[in-house]
């Protein structure tokens, strides 16, 4: 079978997973979607319901395989780990909305409930750090839930899949950060929660925030070009190293 076949068939598989799934529910926003940086890319979303593209269903179903083989070949094989739940939902009804989420796996450790949040990353071994998008996510479950303890497992593809990244030899190919919970994430998740629900209802785009995902070289916003904000390149700090070259032939 050749590679455009097999590729053929592959995104026809999750296209089909694909047909019975509501894109969005009216009244309903989703936890992932309140933590991204920009609103206004959310409400596009929303209101132009715009179905994933061939890749993204093939990013998103690659993280469900390796989320499952994380679940089942790392936590429950841990000594000192219980996973008593998978894919726990999460949700709180605030007026005539509703936040959605869904909850990894919830653990037992130590005598205490503790809430995993996954992620696959194409190279992460090198941050100290979960991305804030990550820690915002877990704290609106562990307020939701009122819980005190989360992790945020970290699975590196470039190092699981392919070996050691010569980018990073030597480090892990996952990593777990532990988060304990804050009220003042997931106040701010209720406040987009608020704002988002107000400019879906009232057909008003809400204020753009531009951020890392729309500036520089590539943008990874699908909205950009209908964005009324201004855009910067970012600039690199070797832009400040690199001399500057004169093209002026006259001196």
């Amino acid at each position: 079978m050749d590679e455009s076949k097999g590729n053929s068939l592959i995104d026809g598989y999750l296209q089909r997973l694909e047909v019975d799934k509501k894109i969005h529910e009216k009244g309903v926003y989703y936890v992932t979607e309140l933590c991204r940086k920009c609103l206004l890319s959310t409400y596009y979303n929303i209101k132009e319901e715009v179905p994933p593209t061939e890749k993204m269903l093939r990013i998103f179903q690659m993280g469900y395989i390796l989320e499952d083989f994380y679940i089942q070949n790392v936590l429950r094989n841990t000594p000192g780990i219980q996973v008593i739940a998978t894919q726990l939902p999460a949700r709180v009804k605030v007026d005539d909305y509703e936040i959605h989420g869904r909850i990894d796996a919830l653990c037992i450790e130590d005598g205490k409930l503790v809430v995993h949040e996954i992620k696959t990353a194409k190279t992460a071994s090198w941050k100290n750090t979960p991305n804030e998008e990550y820690v915002t996510q877990l704290q609106f479950y562990l307020n939701a839930l009122a819980l005190d303890s989360g992790r945020i497992d970290v699975i590196d593809k470039t190092i699981l899949l392919l070996g050691e990244d010569p980018r990073t030899i030597g480090l892990p190919p996952d990593a777990s950060y532990p988060i304990t919970r804050d009220a003042l994430p997931y106040h701010d998740i209720l406040a987009a929660a608020e704002i988002l629900h107000r400019a879906v209802t009232t057909n008003t785009q809400p204020e753009p925030n531009p951020n890392w995902q729309c500036m520089g070289r590539v943008s990874y916003c699908d909205h950009i070009e209908k964005c009324r904000a201004e855009h910067p390149p970012i600039i690199s700090p070797i832009d400040n190293i690199i001399p500057k070259i004169d093209t002026n032939p006259n001196p």
